[in-house]
This record gives C-alpha cells, structure tokens and sequence, in this order.
C-alpha cells in the first residue's frame, strides 16, 4: 500500500546517495536506489508568473550508471537559480533483517530539510 506522507527525516549519505534514513525513530538502510531526478520550481516572467515544472527522472539505476546531480541554473535574467528538490526513490528496511519498502526521499535546497514524501511497503 502506498502512502503520502511529509515526514521529515535524518538521512545519512555515502558516495552522495542516501545510504540511511531516520524515520519515526527507527533506521532504514537503503538496500538499492530505484531513481533519482531532480525538480526546478523556474518562474517565467510573465502574467501572473507562470510556474514552470521541470521534471528529469533516472530509472533502473545500476551501479555506476549516470544520475542527473543539481546544478545551478541561469535564470532568464540571468539570475542564479538552484533546483527545487532533489528525489530519490530507494528500496529499504528498518533494521538489518527488516522487510523492505519503497521510499521516495525528498531534499528540499532552499530549506536545506529531508522529508519522507511516500512509502510503499
């Protein structure tokens, strides 16, 4: 069953993956990461600031293969702007023996805050 949830977490990183995550007090280890894309919140000058959703997704990430990393972006002013939200959807389980479950992690740039965005277990 899959849930939404806006939990924030503790994540711990190896290799700039999430490696472990803080949830609920207990530890997740994350056994594969399934993807990793990045979301850009780009304003438009324009009527009423149009928002702009840029979606870019990796999925079946062997080891190795290329994810898509945050970089900073040129506005159309030329104005820096940095992504949104970098997602990461990863399979883990509490504990060593735990069951696992599919969790999609979210890292909030301009809060610098992780937050559990939807668990499948």
């Amino acid at each position: 069953m899959t849930r939404r949830h806006t939990d924030q977490v503790e994540v711990l990183r190896r290799n700039d993956e999430p490696a472990h995550f803080l949830w609920r007090s207990r530890l997740y280890t994350v056994r594969e990461v399934l993807a990793h894309w990045v979301e850009t919140d780009t304003r438009w000058p324009s009527e009423g600031q149009a928002r702009a959703l840029v979606r870019a997704e990796v999925t079946n990430h062997p080891a190795g293969a290329d994810t898509i990393q945050p970089k900073p972006q040129l506005g159309l002013a030329g104005s820096l702007e940095l992504p949104e939200r970098e997602m990461w959807r990863v399979e883990a389980s509490p504990g060593r023996d735990g069951a696992c479950g599919v969790y999609d992690l979210c890292f909030d740039w301009s809060a610098r805050v992780w937050t559990l965005v939807c668990a499948e277990d």
